[in-house]
């Protein structure tokens, strides 16, 4: 059973068992908010590494404004794990 799976069953039961004590909409309207959050936030780490990576093509130019990469950002790695999260169809 894949872990998604299983942690969808696990909140599911868990849901069952918490009915009529949490209020659906601000619960559903939280979790949406913080995975729009979680989304923007891999876009804007995967944006930042293809910016900060070493041109692959000898001769491209790139736009940056002058912006120099003697400091390297320290971004963090998101795992696949965390990527199949954002994936559309995790039937």
């Amino acid at each position: 059973m894949s872990a998604i799976k299983w942690l969808s069953l696990t909140l599911g039961k868990y849901c069952n068992e918490l009915s009529m004590t949490i209020e659906l909409d601000s619960t559903l309207a939280q979790a949406e908010v913080l995975f729009l959050s979680f989304a923007q936030l891999v876009a804007d780490i995967d944006r930042r590494q293809m910016e900060d990576a070493p041109d692959k093509i000898e001769g491209l130019r790139r736009r940056g404004g002058g912006r120099t990469h003697a400091s390297p950002l320290n971004l963090p790695l998101i795992s696949e794990n965390l990527r199949e999260l954002l994936k559309r169809d995790n039937d």
